[in-house]
């Protein structure tokens, strides 16, 4: 684990938990936060009191009261000190971190003496046939002056003095792995955590009470502590607080929304010597995955995410297939996602006819529809009524008034007649049948509405159904896709 990775991944999870308040209205108490490590837990809380998001207490997690915490502690407490004010203890506890090559007994007449400034300065420069001069502590006298003399200037923040100490002083020490749990946080994630904190004060003798005072808190929680490992009491789960806790204190519980911190934490070592500890890895992961209920947000501090999601994401016939077969399996769901969206368009189509239909009928446009192409068709026999009249009343003309004039003989007139009397009988006919159409339609209107309604309902299900399909097919996709974009499928 990386310190600054950690710290960016904890804003962008404040800024999750955030949004899932706002844009769906989740209370606190439905979110938590899950880690493989107690140590991650750390960067979490700090990144929620930033953001001023309530939470749980950390189940028994340390940070200011660490060792690593103790020894940035007494530096500060050293360069916020005058020379009378020097506390021997905590000189004595930074003199041999990293070794200076001062006995034990000095170490203790350091812790006791009544001017611990001046004996270091007797251990540093030596004292003529008694002590022999030390350059590392003569650097450690130089390097503490130096930073003392940055805090004594007016309008310096806290974290210049912290920045000044880790830069000048080795407090950070390499662990024994051995010697440590994976959930100990490392000497190097430790102290970016407290600098972050200590951007909040504007001087160091500030920013020292409230370390001190804060590791004196943990100490007495941990003594007094009776809370399980999740860090949840009865009290705790009723608060309107976002949890935080490892995977393994969250088993049995859930909540609608779960972001699992940092899981590239998660070991997914494809090495067959480490077999048993990747079976329960993935059943750390599983376990994690299943406490959401509606909302995972699963992050990772830098690369790629372990092939845990790409196992969660590939439908079983692909687990263990190479990249080819599933680029194949990609491309016929597509076809299928393609084809279902068509049925959708068409389905949506037919309900839009459908609305239109019913708005005809409820309005009784469609009775005052019928009603205009009656009175159209009736205004059109009218007229051709008019035009035989007119026939009937025509005498036929001359030959010479046919030849030069246009006019008419009898037979023109009877050809004429015949052609509007088969138009008249069309007319009629049309009439008829939409008279037929207004009968049915009012005898009728209150059916074809129910029938109408009817259909409409039995699309909206259908296209429900087919949307449903679209989403698994989508969802599916997506899935695989991820998996093969940043998972090793093989």
């Amino acid at each position: 684990m990386h310190a600054e990775g950690l710290i960016k991944l904890g804003e962008k999870l404040a800024d999750f938990c955030i949004r899932r308040k706002h844009s769906f209205s989740d209370e606190w108490r439905d979110m938590a936060v899950l880690t493989r490590t107690k140590a991650q837990l750390l960067a979490a809380a700090l990144a929620l009191d930033k953001a001023n998001i309530p939470r749980s207490a950390l189940p028994q997690v340390r940070l200011f009261s660490t060792n690593a915490a103790k020894r940035l502690t007494a530096y500060l407490s050293i360069a916020c000190s005058g020379d009378f004010e020097l506390s021997g203890e905590d000189i004595a506890l930074v003199v041999n971190q990293p070794n200076r090559f001062v006995s034990k007994e000095n170490v203790g007449n350091l812790r006791v003496h009544h001017n611990p400034w001046m004996y270091l300065n007797i251990l540093a420069y030596g004292c003529p046939n008694m002590i022999r001069p030390n350059d590392e502590l003569k650097n450690l006298i130089g390097d503490i002056c130096e930073v003392r003399k940055l805090a004594a200037q007016d309008k310096i923040a806290a974290v210049d003095i912290v920045d000044a100490i880790l830069a000048r002083f080795r407090i950070a020490i390499p662990r024994d792995q051995s010697m440590h749990s994976a959930d100990d946080a490392t000497d190097e994630i430790i102290l970016h955590l407290i600098r972050e904190v200590s951007f909040n004060f504007t001087n160091a003798p500030d920013f020292l009470e409230y370390v001190r005072s804060t590791a004196d808190d943990e100490l007495s929680e941990l003594k007094n502590s009776v809370i399980s490992d999740s860090g949840d009491t009865d009290k705790n789960i009723r608060k309107d607080q976002v949890t935080l806790s490892t995977i393994h204190g969250a088993k049995g519980r859930e909540w609608r929304t779960v972001c699992m911190f940092d899981s590239s934490s998660v070991s997914a070592s494809t090495n067959r010597a480490q077999d048993v500890d990747i079976e329960e890895e993935r059943r750390i992961f599983y376990v994690c995955m299943t406490r959401a209920m509606q909302c995972l947000n699963i992050t990772y501090v830098s690369g790629k995410p372990n092939s845990f999601i790409g196992e969660a994401l590939l439908p079983p016939e692909l687990i263990g297939k190479e990249i080819n077969d599933t680029v194949s399996w990609l491309s016929v769901e597509n076809q299928k996602l393609h084809a279902v969206e068509k049925i959708i368009a068409d389905k949506a189509l037919s309900i839009k006819n459908l609305d239109a239909e019913i708005s005809e009928l409820v309005s009784g446009q469609r009775l005052n529809n019928l009603r205009s192409q009656k009175a159209d068709k009736e205004n059109s026999r009218n007229q051709l009524q008019a035009q035989m009249l007119a026939l009937i009343q025509y005498k036929p003309d001359s030959l010479i008034h046919r030849i030069f004039k246009g006019g008419k003989s009898s037979g023109d007139i009877s050809h004429d007649m015949s052609a509007l009397n088969s138009r008249l009988t069309s007319l009629d006919d049309q009439i008829r049948d939409i008279e037929s159409q207004i009968t049915r339609l009012k005898e009728t209107s209150g059916t074809l509405i129910s029938d109408a309604y009817k259909q409409k309902e039995e699309a909206n299900l259908q296209l429900d159904c087919i949307r449903s399909e679209f989403a698994t097919i989508s969802g599916e996709i997506d899935d695989v896709t991820l998996a093969k974009d940043h998972m090793p499928l093989g």
